[in-house]
């Protein structure tokens, strides 16, 4: 069968999704599909599609499907143990390359890590001691990997500890990232349905969606060195106003970047102005 016509029989899955698996099961770039859209492929490339095609079918995200997700145009491991990254999520690593910037021997915390790709690129953009936080022990096996492919194993280290709990008091960090979840219980269940398939305690933060961030953000002042500065993504300008306001109770400068879409995002708090 050539892969023109399976495009063509195709309805159910977006052409876009289609082209990424069948770059993906041929081992491939999907520019290459595009130009190549009379090859004959081999019986065993056919099933395996359509096996990945029946799959997405079902709602289970591309990334899932192909195990793998481009981010901050790097490919990395991705699969039902962690969050599939998000472009809002790029913001929240630009600010903290950008908060880097003309600084060296940086110790960077990365909470809430999942698929460790935060903290990953920030050793690959110049920390040179990252400690990589999440709750999930199987989570960090897939950080663990996605640092291994960006060669950065050795400045990276994987603790699985509820927040705080696995850090060493008096052990302070120049740059705290956080991406904690911070999706609502009541918002859960009208998340579309490729969302659903991700781990739920990856997602939900509480009855009101902040409850791990209002834990988290007091820690801030035993955890945040002298010049330091943490960096939140959030769910919007409603948290960025809460949370924002409990960064200033400790005593840290608060300013907010907004997404593509005009939503507060990204809150950076620090003990000076960084801007």
């Amino acid at each position: 069968m050539r892969i023109r016509e399976i495009l063509r029989q195709e309805k159910d899955v977006p052409r876009i999704d289609l082209i990424a698996i069948i770059a993906f099961v041929l081992s491939t770039s999907t520019e290459r599909i595009y130009m190549d859209l009379a090859l004959d492929l081999p019986q065993e490339a056919c099933e395996q599609i359509r096996e990945s095609i029946a799959q997405r079918k079902t709602g289970k995200p591309l990334a899932y499907v192909t195990g793998t997700r481009e981010f901050f145009s790097e490919q990395f491991l991705v699969d039902e143990r962690v969050l599939v990254p998000r472009p809002e999520t790029e913001l929240l690593v630009e600010e903290a390359i950008r908060v880097m910037e003309k600084r060296t021997d940086l110790r960077v915390l990365d909470m809430g890590a999942g698929s460790g790709v935060i903290g990953a690129l920030l050793a690959r953009h110049g920390a040179t001691d990252v400690t990589c936080i999440d709750i999930s022990h199987e989570a960090l096996l897939v950080a663990r990997e996605n640092a291994r492919r960006l060669g950065v194993q050795d400045r990276i280290t994987h603790v699985c500890s509820d927040l705080f709990g696995g850090i060493k008091k008096g052990q302070r960090f120049d740059v705290v990232v956080a991406n904690l979840p911070y999706v609502s219980s009541s918002e859960w269940a009208g998340l579309m349905r490729d969302v659903r398939f991700e781990p739920y305690v990856a997602l939900v933060g509480g009855d009101r969606g902040t409850e791990l961030y209002e834990r988290f953000v007091p820690f801030l002042a035993s955890y945040l060195g002298e010049g330091g500065a943490a960096l939140c993504e959030v769910g919007g300008d409603a948290q960025a106003e809460r949370l924002g306001e409990a960064m200033r109770q400790l005593g840290l400068e608060v300013r907010t970047e907004k997404d593509l879409e005009g939503r507060q995002r990204v809150l950076v708090g620090s003990w000076k102005s960084l801007s």
